[in-house]
């Protein structure tokens, strides 16, 4: 080992220049292999999830969207008259 801590051989295989380049290509070579293997888990949870959003929507139009009844000002106004 020299001084400053590097092999003296090393900037003769890989320039410093380079070092960046190489670390981002191994970075983004395991990212692809990974999702090689994540993507077909990450589409049926996705697909499980868009179930569940639209069937919890679908409960929450039916009991949620709904006014209260004698909430309309309309409404009112005919108790208002009928009394």
């Amino acid at each position: 080992m020299g001084s400053g801590g590097h092999c003296p051989g090393f900037d003769a295989w890989l320039p410093s220049s380079r070092r960046g380049l190489v670390i981002a290509m191994v970075a983004s070579l395991i990212f692809i292999v990974l999702l090689r293997f994540l993507a077909g888990i990450m589409v049926w949870v996705m697909i499980v999830m868009v179930i569940l959003v639209l069937g919890y929507g679908e409960r929450a139009v039916g009991t949620f969207s709904r006014p209260p009844p004698f909430s309309s000002p309309s409404r009112k106004w005919a108790l208002h008259e009928e009394r």
